[in-house]
């Protein structure tokens, strides 16, 4: 039942290709050149670890406000434009409602979906707390007092598997709400989690693979492709765009059968 929500969620933007574009190409390119415009200052320097660090925090100290600035603001385009193309989204799966080459923003809860989503994350926060109490002995554990750098890596590789995977499963069984935000439905957290109770297992199987993919394909884009590069930012664009449109299919997949009572087919 996992690898069936997942796949039917792939298949809602492979088979829906051309309006998966017209709902997320602008509001990506937006964020594109945003990033352009503004780039986040970095050190001058090609190899960081040989840099005096008096001149590394006197840098620091002098780009400070410029960065946190840049980089509030990027967060905040960011989080507009990926929320604006989540809720185009669900409402073109759940209403029909088919975008347009730019797609609309006036009339959408754009804005109130961003709150939702925000209030998610407090939530997930609180949550990540005990998880991560929890988890993160089991590296020394794992690695042993002795461990190298080889072995840490594995073994903090293997716990962030474990915190992803349950914060998943919160994740997925929370913002089951956000696209009835999309769509002027909204309901409470505390019933989103009542209605994803019978799925609750296959939840979290998705979830394991969801942060499996994840984790596999961000430890393979840098020695495939190089940091930094073009082609390696290229790369990192799709499968960004790629995770997003799944990750919004994913929620709308959960909302239409279980809510709304659709099959999965």
């Amino acid at each position: 039942m996992s690898w069936t929500l997942i796949r039917h969620a792939i298949a809602m933007v492979m088979s829906n290709m051309s309006d998966a574009l017209k709902a997320s190409v602008v509001p990506f390119a937006l964020v594109l050149i945003i990033g352009v415009i503004f780039p986040v200052p970095t050190f001058p320097v090609a190899d960081i670890e040989a840099v005096d660090p008096s001149e590394l925090m006197a840098w620091s100290q002098e780009h400070a406000v410029e960065v946190a600035f840049i980089t509030l603001f990027t967060a905040l385009v960011s989080v507009f434009a990926f929320s604006w193309v989540a809720v185009v989204w669900h409402r073109f799966i759940l209403l029909e409602e088919y975008p347009n080459a730019v797609p609309a923003v006036n009339g959408l809860p754009i804005f109130t979906y961003i709150w939702r989503s925000f209030v998610l994350g407090l939530i997930l926060m609180i949550a990540a707390i005990p998880v991560m109490m929890l988890a993160f002995p089991l590296i020394g554990i794992l690695g042993g007092s002795s461990a190298s750098p080889e072995q840490f890596s594995v073994s903090f590789l293997v716990v962030m598997f474990l915190v992803g995977s349950v914060l998943s499963f919160v994740w997925l069984r929370l913002a089951i709400v956000l696209p009835g935000v999309a769509i002027g439905a909204a309901m409470t957290f505390k019933q989103g989690w009542a209605e994803t109770a019978p799925l609750a297992g296959a939840i979290f199987g998705a979830g394991v693979i969801i942060v499996a993919f994840n984790l596999i394909v961000g430890a393979l884009l840098g020695p495939l492709f190089g940091e930094g590069t073009i082609v390696g930012l290229v790369v990192g664009l799709a499968v960004q765009w790629f995770t997003l449109m799944v990750g919004a299919s994913m929620l709308t997949t959960l909302y239409g059968h279980l809510i709304e009572g659709r099959d999965l087919v």
